[in-house]
Parts: structure tokens; sequence; C-alpha cells
């Protein structure tokens, strides 16, 4: 049975191209958006003007929850930002309405711990703890490390999303994450584990085994990424195939 969502970037510069998507995609069922608003952001979009659009995302979006996310470009995301102006922009967002959770990066988190702690504790909008790394090996013990340092933080999930460039590497990453999905629901938390790349892309196909609670779809539904994201009628191809070798 699944337990997990799938979950639709959506990108664009424009606001009204953003909305857009968003009312494309509306048909979709049982799946969730990721409000990708740093693309919006790198469009010269202010802050404001993005958290007045969020009542019309969601009013299109109905009951499909919302997380809204300001990836920086350290991150693999599309905007350069200091710590101040993203501490600025995340407050912004915990005082907007019609938002389910908010994706806060670990490392800006770091840079001013007690601020971001404060409003965590608020407890006004669930929180995502987001790590990507782009070594170019994947390194256990690096990301065991950061692991460990996480699990002090006050947030809802924890998510990891690694670059990984063999099989060897997704089956390690993997596995290790599988033992950090059960301490994590020790702690009531729940978890995000993605191997990105090609070879990552059976972390995305088989997340029953790390229990993760979402899937990262393809942005605005279109075809995979080099990341590995999958658009929704070639997963659910290989969902079947895989679900046939498992129960062979």
């Amino acid at each position: 049975m699944q337990k997990f969502k799938l979950c639709y970037p959506i990108m664009d510069k424009k606001i009204e191209n953003f909305i857009e998507n968003v009312r494309h995609l509306n048909k979709e069922q049982d799946v969730m958006y990721e409000l990708r608003i740093d693309s919006l952001l790198n469009g010269g979009a202010s802050i404001e003007d993005i958290c007045e659009s969020l009542p019309i995302i969601k009013k299109i979006s109905k009951d499909k929850k919302l997380i809204v996310t300001i990836r920086t470009k350290n991150e693999g995301g599309e905007i350069h930002l200091s710590s101040r102006k993203y501490k600025e922009y995340i407050t912004y967002l915990f005082e907007c309405k019609n938002i389910d959770y908010i994706d806060i990066e670990y490392n800006m988190y770091k840079k001013d711990k007690t601020y971001y702690n404060k409003l965590m504790l608020t407890g006004r909008k669930k929180i995502i703890l987001s790590t990507h790394l782009f070594d170019n090996i994947y390194n256990e013990k690096k990301y065991r490390k950061i692991f460990d340092e996480t699990l002090k933080v006050r947030c809802d999930i924890v998510k990891f999303a690694v670059m990984t460039y063999t099989i060897d590497e997704v089956i390690n990453f993997m596995y290790a994450s599988k033992d950090h999905s059960d301490i994590l629901r020790k702690c009531g938390k729940g978890a995000i584990f993605i191997a990105m790349g090609r070879c990552g892309q059976i972390s995305r196909l088989y997340p029953e085994y790390t229990k993760s609670k979402i899937v990262f779809m393809a942005p605005n539904g279109k075809k995979a990424s080099k990341l590995g994201q999958f658009d929704k009628t070639t997963y659910y191809k290989y969902r079947k195939i895989l679900a046939k070798m498992l129960k062979n």
C-alpha cells in the first residue's frame, strides 16, 4: 500500500505563469505541491507579491498540501541570498496563511539557530529541515554526521537529497537512510531521503524502503530532470514493474 505522497515542484519566474502551472496540475489527485518561490524571487517578484498570491493558489489547489521553499544556489536552487535576507523571507512566510509546510535549509538554520528555534517553537507552520549534498563522491561519514546534528532540531520532517554517481553509492545511501528513518520515527519526525542523479532514481521509485513521506516529481509535471525526477506516467510505469519484481 502506498504510504507516501507525490509532490510537484512548481517553478516559474512570473507569478501569473506560476499560478497557471498550479491550475494545470490541479486535475491530479492525492498529490502535494512544492511552491519553489526562489524561482519567482529570481524573476524579480517581491516576497510581498508572492505571499499575496498564496490565497489564489490555495483556492485553486483546494485540499492539496502546499510546501513553500526558497532553494538557494548553494543547495541547487535559483537564487543567491545572504543569511540575513533568507531569514527575513522565512520570517515573512511564517506570517502567511495558506502554507502547510515551510522548507528551511539546514545550512541557513545553523547561522542563527536561536532565531529559527524561536520561530519553530511557535508551531504556526510545519517545518521540513533540508540538506542537499552535491559532493563529487558520496561521503557516508559526512552524511551521518549531519544527520546526527539534525536530530537536535525541532522540525517535523528531515530531508536529505544527496547526489549519487554509482549504484553502490545509491545502495549505501539508502541503507543508511533506512536506519535514519527508524531513528526519526522514534523522535516523532518524518523523513524524506532522495538519491539524486540517474542512478538514484531507484530511491524515488522505492521510497517504502527508506520510509520517505514525500517523492518529488519533475517540476511543473514535465519530463524527468537530470536530478532524477520523474513525470507521473513514467513513474507509475516503473512502479508497476518494481511491484512485480518485489512480488516474485
